[in-house]
């Protein structure tokens, strides 16, 4: 889990930094709660602190098997 979280901070700052290149109004995520140990609210927020833009996360509430069903739509 501690790897996990690692691997989430490097994303978020490099997303970020994208986005100040790009001059994005914000970031889009895939994170969905509870869906690994890692995916707790104090940890994905945690990931989000340095952001200067906002995260969208349309999937947060949503369970594997419901993003599953998504992403095989034709």
């Amino acid at each position: 889990a501690e790897n996990e979280k690692a691997i989430a901070d490097l994303d978020s700052e490099l997303a970020g930094k994208l986005a100040k290149k790009m001059h994005a109004e914000a970031v889009i995520d895939g994170s969905s709660l509870g869906q690994v140990a890692s995916q707790t609210l104090p940890n994905i927020l945690a990931t989000r602190e340095d952001l200067d833009v906002p995260v969208l996360s349309p999937l947060i509430g949503l369970d594997k098997v419901e993003i599953t069903r998504i992403a095989e739509k034709d």
